[in-house]
């Protein structure tokens, strides 16, 4: 698995994938025939890499730690049956959930096709791992859960800007945040007293309406029980997609992209 890792970076690098781009498209024929990048060095490079940073982190952390991978929907579980103990007793989780649904953000199943494909990781194509990511299907919405989320302000403001240009893309936002306040809310429930969630947000645009994705999970962990510690914004590093888009579909119409992140820190 650790030469994988290195190998899934490596293959978007020497593979005919446009660079710049967050959707799954090749080079022009004329470009690929020009084109050649040597696997071996890129390879040799982060292996080193990688390996200097396992090295590392060995050394730092605390010889009695142990790992365990489960695997679960949050959307659908809180996974409960996972963790030890009737009571919560998860002390911290650092995560970075989706932008928005994987169709119309950020093409995380196209993404990730090419590693999952070479590495025989997962042979779905990626319009079939779309469905099956946060907000990627229409899951049955409880209304006093919906009428709940509306409750936070900037979210609701936002929603309402884009309900008034295009009700259809409206719903599909709201599937997302819909799927991802559930999400918060059964992560919440396993977090003992005392416990942190860090959570790493972009907040994207649609139809030139800015989300609110920072705000909306402060406000969705405060209706849990925990206090705002502090946000934090950094560059996107590794950024795979172009500065500007075309969300309208109208030539020459263009709006940027996000360009930064939010770390959102709270505490129960």
């Amino acid at each position: 698995m650790f030469l994988r890792v290195s190998l899934s970076e490596c293959l978007r690098l020497v593979s005919y994938q446009r660079n710049g781009e967050f959707k799954q498209y090749r080079m022009d024929k004329q470009e690929r025939g020009l084109f050649y990048e040597p696997l071996l060095p890129k390879l040799k490079e982060r292996i080193e890499r990688n390996l200097a940073g396992a090295i590392e982190f060995s050394e730092i952390v605390d010889k009695g730690t142990k790992a365990w991978i489960k695997g679960f929907n949050t959307v659908l579980t809180s996974g409960r049956t996972h963790f030890p103990g009737p009571k919560p007793s998860v002390d911290l989780v650092v995560t970075s959930p989706p932008y928005g649904d994987s169709g119309t953000t950020v093409a995380y199943a196209q993404f990730s096709w090419l590693s999952n494909v070479w590495l025989g990781l997962d042979n779905r194509t990626s319009s079939a791992l779309d469905s099956d990511m946060m907000g990627g299907r229409k899951t049955p919405v409880e209304p006093l859960e919906l009428y709940k989320m509306l409750e936070c302000s900037p979210m609701k403001e936002a929603f309402e800007q884009i309900v008034a240009q295009d009700e259809g893309r409206a719903a599909e936002v709201m599937q997302f945040y819909y799927d991802y306040y559930i999400s918060m809310k059964n992560v919440a429930s396993e977090i003992k007293q005392g416990g942190h969630v860090c959570y790493v947000v972009g907040n994207r645009i649609v139809k030139g309406v800015q989300l609110p994705t920072d705000a909306f999970t402060t406000w969705a962990f405060e209706q849990c029980g925990f206090t705002h510690v502090v946000t934090y914004i950094r560059d996107i590093p590794n950024k795979r997609m172009p500065s500007k888009n075309s969300p309208s579909n109208i030539t020459g119409k263009t709006a940027p992209t996000m360009t930064g992140e939010f770390l959102v820190v709270c505490k129960k």
